[in-house]
Parts: structure tokens; C-alpha cells; sequence
């Protein structure tokens, strides 16, 4: 059996845990973060495509976070869904890596559509900072502080 390519989406709920120091405007104590990714797996077949995505999930989510800015632990958690898309060219610059259709009724407005598939629009950059490395958020604030 040849080796193909695939692209694997997973999905992931990250959310921060203990209790936050230096509370500002911008922290949500209910916010949640909501991931999809979509990795390049090379596999026989769509079988072993799921394994290695749910394995290299696992990597993923046990890889080590620092704290955030709010000295909070980020817990990442998979939440074993995947689903996989067979490319049928090699990957390569515009080239499709993954693709989902689905039947709706007609009575269901693009925009609707628009929010169930990518969410509301994005929270202020501030809240996001909720999930992200402190010290990855001081970097950036300090190569941003240079130009």
C-alpha cells in the first residue's frame, strides 16, 4: 500500500486555571479558548491518518505552557475529534490541505453559516492574552516596542 498525504483537523479547549493576579479589564474569568488545527500526516490510509493526528494531538497538548500573564496555569485538553482529508497532490504552495462540505437547508443564512464555522468575531488581542506564555507576550511586546 502507497503513502499518501493527509490533512487532519483536531479540535482543542484550552482555559486557564487558579487564581489570577493582577486582574486588569480585559480578564474574562469565563472565557475558554476554542482551537481547530489542521496538521500534515503521512499515512496509508484515512485509519492510520486519525491515529497519528490523535497522537501528535497528545503531544500537543501535553507539551509544557508557561504561566500567563495573570501568573494562571493554560490547560490545553484534545476533545477527540478529528477528521481527515486525503490531498491528491503532494503539499506545496496553494494547495489544498483540507476540505469539509455539509448539506444545510437554504432557509440558513450565509452569515449564520459564517459563525458556526469560524465563531464570533475575535475578542480584543488583551483577552487572548488569558492563553498565551507571559513570557511569550513580553517578547512580543518588547520586538513590537523596537519598530
Amino acid at each position: 500500500m502507497s503513502w499518501k498525504w493527509f490533512g487532519v483537523k483536531t479540535l482543542y479547549r484550552t482555559r486557564a486555571v487558579g487564581r489570577p493576579k493582577d486582574v486588569d479589564e480585559n480578564f474574562d474569568p469565563d472565557a475558554t479558548l476554542l482551537e481547530e488545527r489542521v496538521v500534515l500526516i503521512r499515512a496509508r490510509n484515512f485509519d492510520e491518518a486519525i491515529e497519528k493526528a490523535e497522537e501528535e494531538a497528545r503531544i500537543y497538548v501535553n507539551t509544557p505552557h508557561g504561566g500567563n500573564a495573570y501568573a494562571q496555569r493554560v490547560v490545553q485538553r484534545y476533545l477527540r475529534v478529528s477528521d481527515a482529508y486525503e490531498l491528491f497532490e503532494p503539499p506545496g504552495s496553494r494547495r489544498e490541505v483540507y476540505s469539509r462540505t455539509w448539506v444545510v437547508p437554504k432557509s440558513v443564512g450565509d452569515s449564520e453559516l459564517a459563525q458556526q464555522c469560524f465563531g464570533t468575531s475575535e475578542p480584543p488581542r488583551a483577552v487572548r492574552a488569558k492563553f498565551l506564555d507571559a513570557q511569550f507576550i513580553q517578547s512580543l511586546t518588547k520586538r513590537q516596542s523596537r519598530r
